[in-house]
Parts: C-alpha cells; structure tokens; sequence
C-alpha cells in the first residue's frame, strides 16, 4: 500500500513535468484581428486578440496595429456569395470577416506580431511551421499589394490580396526555426505606399493533422486558396 502510494505520487509529478514542458509549438495559434477581446468561433476554437501585446503566445510588437471596419453606409462590408462560400467552405466564421488589423497612418512601415512557439530539447533542432493569412477586401478595388517576411525571411516580396468584395485564404509553408529560438516574428509590409490588413493569422508546425485545412476544398479552390512554399 505504502509503494503504490508513492507510486501514485511519482506519476503525479510525471505528469505535471510533461505538463509544464508542453509549449505552443505543439498547438495552433490562433490571432484575430481586429478585436480587443479573445473570440471563441462557432466550432470552439480560441482566437487571440491581434490588440494586444506581451501575452503568453505572443503579441503585436512596435506598435498597436489599427482597427478598421468596412463603412456599411458606403455599401461596404458585403463579401459576394462566392467569397461568403470560399470562407465557410474553409471552416471560417463569417463574423470573422467583419473587421481586422491594419496599419495606422501614422504607425511605422509593417504589421509585426511575435508568436511564442515553445524551446527545443536541441537548440539546433530545425522546425518548420505554416502560416495562413486570411483576409477580407472592402476597400482597394484591385486588390493591395504588400509584403510578407516570416522569421526573419522574405517569403513574398508583393503579396496581392483579395479584390473588393473578395476574401482570400493563404499559406505560407514550410517556415524554418532553428538555433533553440523559442519565438518567431510575422511582419506585413507597406509597399508601394498600400497599407496591409488581415483577418486572421493560425501558427501551426508543418504537418500538422487539424480541422483548420479541409484537403478536399482546397484543392478545388487552388486559385483563390494560395499555398506558398516558403523553403528557407
């Protein structure tokens, strides 16, 4: 009686030990934009506020990132019945679509967000992790062009978004962590004097078995559900 109960005791502490060494590297991060509270979505998932900062996953970085919101009295904010079925289709809330982060006038030249993905037993094990980039277009008829640099690399020089009306879906693939770095930064970029917006950003380690990507659905969506790979 007296070894099972020190046996209890020791698996207790197992337990609590592997518990205390799981990290965000093992889950998805999920950040909203556009919203000052964490958002849980009809299926349950946790969305982080994009407007805050120095939270245990992570957070904006530089400068707060402004709230914009389509002006319903200018007829915007009505995504077309196509984009409404590419984000649904995907396993998005079209509520998510309502309002993002963008770049303020007067903030500096990119959207930057630290995400806190956990230490490696090896600092010279390399991890590679995806990133989707969902936005929603009201504004620019053409569709705006900026930047994407994802842990310290350039993944896309110009990066064209959605047309008005539209919504996109994208993701960058195959992101490389290495040296024991515990964090990773996502920064979107002003270019040619447009400023960036987003929806949504979901962290996850490459090869990842979730319900965020739907095979089948992407695969009928290749023009509009861009995958990048982003082998650095």
């Amino acid at each position: 009686m007296h070894k099972s109960k020190w046996q209890q005791i020791l698996v207790i502490i197992a337990v609590s030990m592997i518990a205390g060494s799981s990290s965000y590297a093992d889950k998805i991060i999920r950040i909203r934009g556009g919203t000052w509270l964490d958002w849980e979505d009809e299926k349950g998932r946790l969305w982080y506020s994009g407007q805050k900062t120095d939270q245990a996953w992570g957070g904006y970085i530089d400068k707060r990132p402004t709230i914009v919101k389509p002006n319903a009295d200018a007829g915007q904010g009505i995504l077309s019945k196509e984009a409404q079925k590419l984000v649904q289709d995907a396993g998005y809330d079209l509520e998510m679509m309502k309002q993002g982060s963008g770049l303020g006038e007067r903030m500096n030249e990119a959207i930057k967000y630290k995400v806190n993905i956990g230490g490696s037993e090896n600092k010279f094990d390399v991890r590679k992790f995806d990133v989707n980039l969902i936005i929603a277009e009201y504004w620019s008829g053409k569709g705006r062009a900026f930047g994407i640099n994802i842990a310290g690399k350039d993944v896309v020089l110009r990066f064209v978004g959605p047309k008005k009306n539209q919504a996109m879906i994208a993701t960058f693939k195959n992101n490389k962590i290495s040296q024991g770095k515990i964090s990773m930064e996502i920064h979107l970029l002003r270019l040619e004097g447009q400023r960036p917006i987003f929806m949504g950003l979901e962290i996850y380690p490459s090869g990842t078995d979730t319900d965020l990507r739907l095979v089948e659905v992407q695969n009928k969506l290749t023009t509009t559900w861009g995958q990048i790979k982003s082998n650095h």
